[in-house]
């Protein structure tokens, strides 16, 4: 029920919900809630019998905090480590400070889109979009234990990407230029620019995997780096396990890479034999001069983009570049990719003029 009160404090008038909540142990307590508006206490009792049908259970004053640990408590085994130790790292930076006190019954869409807001002017548009999706997932948990009826991050707008691929699509030269550039490895840049590996799929190759005679790349695991330990695991999806075609200019590189070597030692190490660590890597070959050569501010990963390019510029179908690049679906590489086709679709168009024009 609603009543219309005075408030002690504030000397404004005020508006209370009051209902009655089925604890989990038995028996009934009163709760309320004070509003300033009438539209927010009529809003939160429509909330609370839609809550009262879906048989969401007395909260008890939990707080998101021991919902997010129970949360993470139940991730382990179904996703990467590396992955829990990113969600973790967005709940101790942006999300437990601000969410963690409050119990579970407080949280609503305004005060998560002011959240999102106050994140968005202070960070970058995908560490916002990373954050949200935590505490996505974590009252998705709340939801599940029945201590909410909805989940109130659902339909948060949230700030927009901007649009990265393109303003380091590296050309041929370029690659060359920043290969040449390094102190040692160009050979890796290079096999990542013209094979499309990511980092960790580079850096996990084994002289074995590497097939000059069909001139294939076989990629069926990856290394990443959790809490400063190495992991070896799969690729990211099934699709990740592939052969990777590799362009005649590397046949020779590559051998000379590998000459005298057993197939299972590591195709590309530290200088003292070890597993490559990114960070260790890109300070020993002299990333950041070698990406100043060519304008700076390029990311390993944008290596993989360029390769994505030249092959579009190629002539190669989504399918293909979906497959050499361990995309799940065509269409993920559509969605990363469709930027770079206005050109090719000037290559296509004139094919088809050239088809039109032969016709009597």
């Amino acid at each position: 029920m609603i009543d219309r009160r005075q408030s002690a404090r504030t000397g404004r008038v005020v508006w209370r919900v009051r209902w009655y909540e089925t604890q989990p142990a038995g028996g009934r307590s009163e709760r309320s809630r004070t509003f300033t508006t009438k539209r927010e206490a009529l809003d939160f009792e429509r909330e609370r019998a839609r809550a009262r049908r879906m048989g969401v259970v007395s909260s008890g004053r939990v707080r998101v905090a021991e919902v997010a640990d129970r949360y993470f408590a139940n991730l382990a085994g179904t996703v990467e480590s590396r992955t829990i130790e990113g969600y973790r790292q967005h709940w101790r930076t942006h999300l437990a400070p601000r969410f963690g006190h409050l119990p579970v019954e407080e949280m609503s869409a305004p005060r998560i889109q002011e959240f999102v807001a106050s994140l968005s002017a202070r960070r970058a548009p995908a560490t916002t979009r990373h954050a949200h999706r935590v505490l996505s997932l974590i009252l998705d948990q709340a939801v599940a234990e029945r201590r909410l009826a909805v989940n109130p991050a659902h339909g948060i707008r949230l700030p927009a990407l901007p649009a990265q691929l393109g303003d380091h699509v590296l050309t041929v030269d370029q690659v060359e230029a920043l290969a040449g550039a390094l102190r040692h490895q160009d050979t890796l840049v290079r096999v990542a620019a013209y094979c499309g590996l990511r980092w960790g799929e580079v850096a996990a190759l084994e002289i074995g995997d590497v097939n000059l005679a069909t001139r294939r790349i076989r990629v069926q695991r990856a290394q990443i780096e959790v809490s400063g330990r190495i992991e070896i695991k799969a690729p990211k999806s099934r699709h990740g396990r592939r052969r990777v075609p590799i362009p005649e200019r590397l046949v020779e590189e590559l051998r000379q890479q590998m000459d005298g070597r057993p197939a299972s030692a590591l195709l590309f190490t530290s200088p003292e034999g070890e597993r490559l660590r990114n960070s260790n890597w890109k300070r020993w070959v002299g990333w950041s001069h070698a990406a100043d050569t060519i304008g700076g501010g390029i990311r390993f990963h944008d290596l993989r983009h360029t390769c994505a390019s030249m092959l579009i510029q190629a002539g190669a179908t989504p399918v293909e570049v979906q497959r050499i690049l361990g995309h799940s679906t065509p269409a993920t590489t559509l969605n990363l990719y469709t930027h770079l086709l206005p050109d090719a679709l000037d290559g296509a168009a004139a094919k088809l003029d050239g088809y039109l024009n032969s016709r009597p």
